[in-house]
């Protein structure tokens, strides 16, 4: 195996940039000079900037695309109010966020670098999910929720979640080594349910479901083992009951059986709030506006709809709203449309996994800053499509130059 295939350097470094506020040190103790975050994205701004000069052939058409949804939140500066957050909030929101977005267009053009970032992406989420299985065998019956490293209940989820919809690809387009990532998949599901956090616990089986679907696998000549692995992932569940913590059972075991806690009843409430907002103003509130707006002491504290559909809309206006669920939608088809048709579908089948799940996530608990992974990934899904079709039509237009067959003939003669 050549190291090469799985691990680059560009790629590598831009996969933290998104995961980085996992590692980064807490600020209070840590004695390195620069944040982590910003590390990462200088050197993913330098990557972008030196490939953009190297390149001959240079495909603007997924740049402008992206480019269009933050150009549409410009005139909402206008008429924002101007609070701590909404400052913070649009600060990154033009820098950070913009560089997640546009820089795969251009460190992931290809699908040996999709390769390589999905191995340095699913290897940081496998991190973080060993550190969560340590931390539960440790300590997990003294923790209300469980966390891992410096993430936060959900974000530690979303990574376990990753992980597992990996290895639940793998298992259904894989013949060997089948075991061994069943036997994963029977106790990744209890440390998911032990961070309670719901969105990643629904988002996961769904994701894995629609790719399943979308990509024709036959899960009927799977059932049995599928029923196995579900009776042997329960039995590892009842028996782990001791070492979850007593919180995230609570939390789960509520949402399972239908009853509303705080968490549902606030999404309510905000997806409301939201909803009338975006009624009100169609040219939008601006950046931070459903915390000014809606918030508690005039948006001094960080609040947000928790649904990046809704924030656009709500703080970006209708036109931005639409334009960004018309990403969205450009993104799922274009990662489904290589998954069916490109020439590695494994590596587009989870690119369009991950782009269910992300999406999925950032219904119930999204907030446009902290979605920086969502938007890479639509930013790659719709670059790399568009690379995808510049080079059929270059090969198409080669072939069918004249001399061509000539060409072809004597190649294959030789």
């Amino acid at each position: 195996m050549n190291i090469r295939e799985y691990f680059g350097f560009r790629e590598w470094t831009f996969a933290l940039f998104l995961l980085a506020g996992i590692f980064k040190p807490n600020p209070e103790t840590s004695d390195l000079p620069v944040d982590l975050t910003v590390l990462t994205a200088v050197l993913c701004f330098i990557f972008v900037a030196w490939r953009y000069l190297q390149l001959k052939d240079r495909l603007i058409k997924p740049l402008i695309l992206i480019a269009i949804l933050f150009l549409l939140f410009v005139p909402t500066l206008l008429w924002t109010d101007w609070n701590s957050y909404a400052v913070d909030k649009a600060a990154r929101f033009f820098t950070l966020t913009l560089l997640a977005a546009v820089a795969p267009i251009y460190i992931v053009r290809t699908s040996e670098d999709l390769r390589r970032f999905l191995s340095g992406f699913v290897f940081l989420c496998s991190v973080v999910t060993a550190a969560a299985f340590v931390v539960m065998l440790s300590q997990g019956e003294e923790l209300d929720r469980l966390v891992a490293l410096d993430a936060t209940t959900i974000v530690t989820a979303r990574a376990i979640g990753i992980v597992i919809l990996t290895l639940g690809l793998l298992w259904f387009e894989v013949r060997h080594k089948r075991w061994l990532i069943g036997s994963a998949l029977v106790v990744l599901p209890t440390l998911l349910v032990s961070t309670g956090a719901k969105g990643p616990l629904l988002a996961t089986p769904v994701a894995l479901i629609v790719s399943l679907i979308a990509f024709g696998h036959k899960i009927r000549s799977q059932i049995t083992r599928v029923l196995l692995m579900a009776f042997l992932g329960v039995t590892v569940f009842w028996l782990s009951i001791p070492l979850i913590p007593w919180t995230s059972l609570l939390r789960v075991g509520t949402f399972v059986v239908g009853s509303f806690g705080s968490s549902e009843i606030d999404r309510t409430s905000f997806y409301a709030d939201a909803l009338s907002g975006i009624r009100d103003n169609p040219q939008g509130l601006g950046l931070g506006g459903f915390a000014s707006k809606f918030g508690v002491s005039g948006g001094e504290i960080r609040e947000f709809p928790h649904n990046t559909i809704l924030e656009a809309f709500l703080e970006g206006g209708w036109l931005a709203g639409a334009y960004f669920v018309f990403l969205l939608w450009l993104a799922l088809k274009a990662s489904l449309t290589l998954g069916r048709e490109g020439t590695t579908v494994r590596l587009y089948r989870l690119l369009f996994c991950f782009n269910v799940f992300l999406l999925l996530n950032d219904l119930v608990s999204g907030e446009l800053n902290d979605s920086k992974a969502s938007l890479a990934f639509m930013g790659m899904s719709i670059g790399l499509y568009a690379y995808s079709h510049q080079t059929r039509l270059r090969e198409q237009r080669w072939v069918e130059a004249p001399g061509s067959d000539r060409l072809l003939t004597q190649k294959g003669s030789d």
